[in-house]
């Protein structure tokens, strides 16, 4: 498989409540993604897996914060990508 870069899977980079993850390569489908989030110190948080073009993992339990999103397929690294958690402050909206 060959590397993949941002395009391929994108995350929300900011996170408030929820983190979109986008699988943006068709070819990708047909593979489990396992997932690992890390703080700064690099311990880690939570992992997981997905499949699909479309997903949502609920972040609130996160304290603010710096944290990497690392993907693996087949067992190898693929993509990492840093995010930053925050909370929604009382009476806040998002718009997109």
């Amino acid at each position: 498989m060959t590397t993949l870069n941002k395009t391929d899977i994108s995350i929300t980079e900011v996170v408030y409540d929820l983190m979109m993850v986008n699988v943006n390569r068709a070819s990708l489908l047909k593979n489990c993604i396992t997932y690992v989030i890390r703080n700064q110190a690099n311990k880690l948080i939570r992992k997981g897996n997905f499949s699909g073009y479309h997903v949502q993992l609920r972040m609130t339990h996160l304290e603010d914060g710096k944290y990497e999103f690392d993907m693996f397929i087949e067992d190898k690294l693929y993509l990492n990508i840093p995010f930053e958690k925050r909370t929604l402050d009382k009476g806040q909206l998002l718009f997109n």
